[in-house]
């Protein structure tokens, strides 16, 4: 897959977010996040602010046999991670519980926005705004290890939202002329995903344009 890093210039504003689920191992302000504290903080950053069940949080984080005691002792992992993360950052709604964190303060919730964001940029027809919006993106780890856990579903979904911010990236650097940034990115989102007609087409363009400077120019755009 691409990678990220590839695209230059100054990170969004905001400094480091204080939860970071997309570095290994997963940490806050500083501090690892290991075990089911870190399985139950995956599991609610699913969730994006909305409360996850007691029962469901149980399966989560004891998938093959649960606890004899499963609320008395999925409090206990809620304490430890209310130690890790703040004590207001898993908070009780209801009959479950959710991660109370700005998403600003959440480094694969920052991803999601960016992604979003800049797809709809893309869609307004304003590659400009796109191509900022997907300056210095993370990487996001493979996950291999993590499928089947609320771990993989985090980096699953960080993959798929880093992939859209590369496509938006791509095509926008091609709408504004920028074919030389473009090309590479493109070249390798096309081997990707071969049933984009829209990179594909684009893709072309670039190449197409390149030869003609080639010719002209003897160099490359």
């Amino acid at each position: 897959m691409v990678q990220p890093g590839t695209a230059p210039g100054t990170p969004p504003a905001g400094g480091p977010a204080r939860l970071r689920l997309l570095d290994e191992p997963p940490s806050c302000d500083g501090r690892p996040l290991t075990g089911r504290a870190a399985a139950l903080v995956h599991a609610l950053a699913l969730a994006e602010g909305s409360p996850v069940g007691q029962d469901e949080l149980v399966e989560e984080l004891w998938p093959d046999v649960p606890p004899g005691h499963p609320h008395q002792s999925l409090q206990t992992v809620v304490s430890r991670a209310r130690a890790l993360l703040g004590t207001d950052a898993v908070a009780r709604r209801g009959a479950g519980y959710a991660l109370a964190l700005a998403p600003d303060d959440v480094d694969q919730a920052r991803l999601l926005s960016r992604a979003g964001r800049a797809v709809a940029a893309l869609e307004a027809r304003d590659p400009a705004a796109a191509v900022a919006l997907t300056r210095a993106l993370p990487a996001v780890p493979d996950g291999g290890d993590d499928i089947g856990s609320p771990r993989g579903a985090v980096l699953a979904r960080a993959r798929t939202a880093l992939a859209d911010c590369l496509r938006a990236r791509a095509l926008g650097l091609d709408a504004l002329g920028r074919y030389g940034e473009a090309a590479p990115l493109l070249r390798e989102l096309a081997a990707e995903l071969p049933g984009d007609e829209a990179l594909l087409g684009h893709f072309v363009d670039v190449r197409i344009t390149e030869a003609e400077s080639w010719c002209l120019h003897g160099e490359r755009v």
